[in-house]
């Protein structure tokens, strides 16, 4: 029952983790909502990630938040080119109704902030793993 507590909590916080993600490629303009937007999800997803390596007593902390700093931005990566390929053939815009093309243009934010979870992801695996051997 613990490890079904701990990978529910984990996953909502990688839920939250991936909406934080998407708010940082939208195009909201230029104004603080697009950052205050990304702190709120991030600060929304903590609680439920520590909450989700307290009930496993942070062992294996390492890989299961490595796990999800990787898994999160190639997930993203992979809704958002989808909404891409979407958009380029009219499909969204005949399931929406209305002219999304706009929506994710932001990629300097959002390809840095998913390259930083990815590395720092990484970097926590590896570590992971070399602290085991």
């Amino acid at each position: 029952m613990r490890k079904v507590i701990a990978i529910t909590l984990e996953a909502l916080a990688g839920l939250l983790v991936q909406t934080a993600l998407f708010a940082s490629f939208m195009d909201i303009g230029p104004s603080p909502a697009q950052a205050t937007m990304i702190l709120i999800y991030l600060a929304l997803a903590l609680p439920f990630l520590l909450g989700g390596l307290a009930v496993n007593r942070f062992l294996g902390w390492r890989l299961h938040l490595g796990v999800l700093l990787v898994g999160v931005p190639v997930l993203d990566v992979l809704v958002i080119g989808w909404f891409r390929l979407m958009d380029a053939s009219g499909d969204l815009q005949r399931v929406t109704g209305q002219p999304v093309n706009n929506f994710f243009n932001d990629y300097t934010m959002g390809t840095a902030l998913s390259g930083a979870f990815a590395v720092l992801g990484l970097i926590l695996l590896f570590w992971h793993r070399r602290r085991r051997s």
